[in-house]
């Protein structure tokens, strides 16, 4: 009786005071080269790459949505990077963040404005800074 009065004291305090958790992750983590002493000595090409994404989306859903950087579907090159500087659409992907492997392809979508509908074909790509960037596991 008194193990289960210790367990049922210990319980009791967990959710007194819950902590918003979310704000200390942080999605661009793996988004761009590594740098660590490790890294420079045995990556080569793609492996110096984290290859995630800052993708939102339901734990193990089937699409995430992503800003792509890149608008290739070539293996190991994920569709966010985050040294690119410029914005190709945003991308509904079944890339496997962390990993080399893409499935079932994917979809862009890249909102514009302008009175020439040609624009896009000549250049799809839109500039951006960082420092109107936000990302968290739930908005970008």
């Amino acid at each position: 009786m008194k193990k289960l009065f210790v367990i049922l004291i210990l319980f009791t305090g967990v959710r007194l005071f819950p902590q918003p958790l979310i704000q200390y992750v942080n999605p661009f983590i793996g988004t761009a080269p590594a740098s660590t002493e490790s890294a420079r000595r045995h990556g080569s090409g793609t492996e110096d790459k984290g290859q995630t994404f800052p993708a939102v989306g339901r734990p193990f859903g089937m699409t995430q949505w992503t800003p792509e950087t890149r608008t290739t579907e070539t293996k190991c090159v994920a569709p966010y990077y985050y040294n690119d500087r410029f914005i190709t659409g945003f991308r509904g992907s079944h890339w496997m963040s962390g990993s080399c492997t893409q499935d079932y392809g994917s979809a862009s979508l890249m909102p514009f404005t302008s009175s020439k509908p040609d624009t896009l074909t000549v250049n799809p790509a839109s500039s951006f800074s960082h420092k109107s960037e936000t990302a968290s596991p739930s908005y970008y």
